[in-house]
């Protein structure tokens, strides 16, 4: 059975079924529209232990198209292919990439010659992550450890009638619980309490212009790279441009879409594999570079972790985290679209996330359980 599509909430429609607890946000940037779009599918191509979830971040007039585009054909494109089937995931998620790329050329619905969209998908299968990447939304684990406390911090106590057990990451502080014959406890028992450092595991290098090895590449097949100018002057980010022309000025060296892009900007996903272990993997964060632009992987983490007990909640944290880094880097700036997909490798609630647009562009969403099915039912659109 093809599998049921879902999109951000942004995008008004998200048909979400999974057995890994999830949470999904977007915010409108400065622009007229969101262009920005994500899916969430589980049991994904009818694989009991398969979730499927992906970003993807339009850009150009016609760039809302192009995002759309893919997350609605990306999905199928992938299940039906000899790679996939066959049970090779990683070359199944790239060549579907590069077939829906193809397909959005082709299609008579809309002028992509310079707009497009970035595409981020991780399949977590069993105890895998799969990442194919297109463009600067990213991929990174929340990976975390345990250390233990300096010993000046120990304290001893013989006497004590409760101990701290150790704080179960992401839960918030430390839970207390009572402790058997505390009074027959030793003089030398100590009452310890376990910290947790957090580590991002980036699992997709951005393709942005800055990437020494992506500029060779631009370069070697006639490609320029360049700030724009103002008054003679650099201004802005790096871009990619067609030899001595003024055009395109794409701020990727990989993209969906952009078929009038001739200068080595391509399609072509990078891909990686990674053997993730829930008991210090603990989620997954997809965002598109709403997030990245003013924001560290490892503060995104570090951000996540705080709230992944709730993850709607951490995917609204982070959300509006990257919105507040935007306005204290330029007031007076523009501000990206912001998506946010956390994925919780712990948790295996069946939950199912209902989203309503707001006026400002952000969303909310209704959290209820659901039960097992084969193949979820569309919901509603928002409005």
């Amino acid at each position: 059975a093809s599998p049921v599509l879902s999109k951000a909430p942004g995008s008004r429609a998200c048909t979400c079924l999974t057995m890994l607890a999830y949470g999904m946000k977007t915010i409108k940037g400065c622009r007229q529209e969101n262009q920005d779009d994500a899916v969430v599918l589980d049991r994904y191509a009818e694989f009991p232990d398969a979730t499927l979830v992906g970003v993807f971040d339009g850009h150009g007039v016609n760039g809302k198209f192009a995002s759309k585009f893919i997350r609605v054909n990306v999905p199928g494109t992938i299940s039906r292919s000899k790679e996939f089937v066959t049970g090779n995931f990683a070359d199944g998620l790239a060549k579907g990439l590069v077939d829906v790329n193809n397909q959005l050329k082709r299609s008579p619905d809309s002028d992509v010659t310079y707009s497009g969209s970035t595409a981020c998908l991780a399949l977590v299968k069993g105890s895998k992550v799969i990442v194919a990447n297109v463009g600067d939304s990213r991929a990174v684990i929340g990976h975390v450890t345990s250390v233990d406390p300096p010993a000046a911090d120990v304290a001893a106590s013989a006497a004590a009638s409760t101990s701290t057990s150790p704080t179960r990451p992401g839960t918030g502080a430390p839970s207390r619980q009572k402790t058997p014959n505390a009074g027959a406890m030793r003089p030398s028992t100590v009452v310890t309490e376990t910290r947790w450092e957090w580590t991002a595991v980036n699992l997709s290098d951005d393709h942005r212009p800055t990437r020494p090895d992506e500029a060779t590449r631009i370069e070697e097949a006639g490609g320029r790279i360049d700030c724009m100018r103002l008054d003679g002057e650099p201004y802005g980010p790096y871009r990619v441009y067609d030899g001595d022309k003024d055009v395109p000025g794409c701020m990727l060296t990989r993209s969906m879409g952009d078929c009038g892009v001739s200068c080595g900007v391509i399609a072509e996903p990078e891909v990686r594999e990674y053997d993730f272990d829930p008991a210090v993997d603990k989620f997954l964060i997809l965002a598109t570079d709403g997030v990245w632009e003013h924001l560290s992987s490892e503060a995104a983490v570090h951000c996540v972790a705080e709230h992944i007990a709730e993850p709607n909640n951490a995917a609204k944290t982070l959300a509006e985290m990257a919105w507040v880094a935007w306005q204290a880097a330029d007031p007076e700036g523009a501000i990206d679209d912001i998506t946010v997909v956390i994925i919780n490798l712990e948790a295996t609630t069946a939950i199912n996330d209902e989203d309503s647009d707001d006026s400002d562009g952000s969303s909310h969403y209704r959290k209820k359980k659901v039960q097992k099915a084969r193949s979820p039912s569309r919901m509603p659109d928002a409005g």
